[in-house]
């Protein structure tokens, strides 16, 4: 079994699980309190809980938490008030718990998580629906913060040795199928991307690390990316950029949900194939270069992205990423 490396920590699942799991326990937790005193004891527990560190493991599975089907937007649903609803009206809980939710998180807590999770709440907007559900809308300046955090976390601590990998579920005709070329193609074409483009100066890579040849590399300038006009939208206004972003979220939420379940393979020829949709769509050099130079960026964070997933996945199900093809 693979444990979870620290990208999938940044699942959007996973930010808004850990979340409810200390909200659906401070909610049984203070639930029989006025609630004119119940906001302000929740909201110092939810600040106590964040300080520790509690593992979601099996809580994950029975949190309900999915993601809604939207043209234009990411919402997540959660019916965890409708869960406690044999205590206490739904719609009553769903707001307690909305509001509590709503509030600021402290910035002076440690790690990645709880700043981004702080920046998410900052620039979306939680609702409650009847009978009792809880809606996360996340905006477009909290999508890109959220992708400015996925270019910047490393895939794993140090390097793929650190893996621990199950690899008897592959089978030979996986290894040497034509489906398995092709995302070795795209891995490889991500890598041939990103390394011109730090040759023609569009972004600056990380020093290239022999030991490390074929794994992903970082973006070190500009950081961050410029995924934001004006602060509060996307510049990935395109379909293709659009449906891969949405792509990304869904694997890794796949994989942080399911882990050594998820269907992998499943997973990257899909990424692989909106990639490619991508790629065939939204230029990076010739026009976009010199008149739109952020935008050339940002879809290059797309494209460092994908590379780290597929990274990811490959390694996953013990398949060596190559430098070139």
């Amino acid at each position: 079994m693979i444990s979870h490396p620290p990208i999938l920590a940044l699942a959007l699942q996973s930010l808004l699980v850990s979340r409810l799991q200390k909200a659906e326990h401070l909610q049984k937790k203070h639930l029989n309190f006025p609630e004119e005193t119940y906001f302000t004891r929740v909201e110092h527990d939810i600040q106590w809980f964040e300080m520790q560190n509690i593992a979601l493991a099996d809580a994950l599975a029975e949190m309900p938490l999915h993601r809604v089907k939207a043209d234009t937007e990411i919402i997540y649903r959660s019916a965890i008030a409708l869960k406690l609803a044999r205590q206490e009206n739904a719609v009553n809980i769903a707001h307690k718990i909305a509001c509590c939710l709503s509030q600021k998180i402290e910035t002076n807590l440690d790690g990645t998580k709880f700043y981004l999770l702080d920046k998410i709440w900052r620039s979306s907007t939680i609702q409650t629906v009847s009978p009792g559900w809880i809606d996360f809308h996340f905006s477009q300046q909290s999508i890109g913060e959220w992708l400015q955090a996925l270019v910047s976390q490393p895939v794993c601590l140090n390097n793929s040795s650190q893996l621990t990998i199950d690899r008897t579920n592959v089978s030979a005709d996986i290894r040497n199928s034509a489906s398995t070329f092709h995302i070795l193609y795209t891995y490889a074409r991500c890598s041939t991307l990103l390394r011109s483009a730090d040759t023609d100066a569009i972004i600056r890579l990380a020093p290239f690390n022999l030991e490390l040849a074929a794994d992903p590399r970082m973006i070190i300038a500009p950081q961050p990316l410029p995924w934001l006009i004006d602060n509060d939208r996307l510049k990935c206004q395109h379909s293709a950029e659009q449906a891969l972003i949405v792509q990304i979220i869904d694997i890794l939420d796949e994989l942080f949900r399911l882990g050594d379940r998820a269907p992998i393979w499943k997973l990257a020829q899909a990424l692989s194939h909106k990639f490619h949709e991508f790629y065939a769509a939204c230029r990076i050099w010739g026009t976009v270069k010199s008149t739109d130079l952020q935008l050339a960026q940002v879809r290059l964070g797309l494209v460092l992205i994908t590379q780290k997933l597929l990274w990811l996945l490959l390694q996953w199900i013990g398949i060596s990423t190559p430098v070139e093809l």
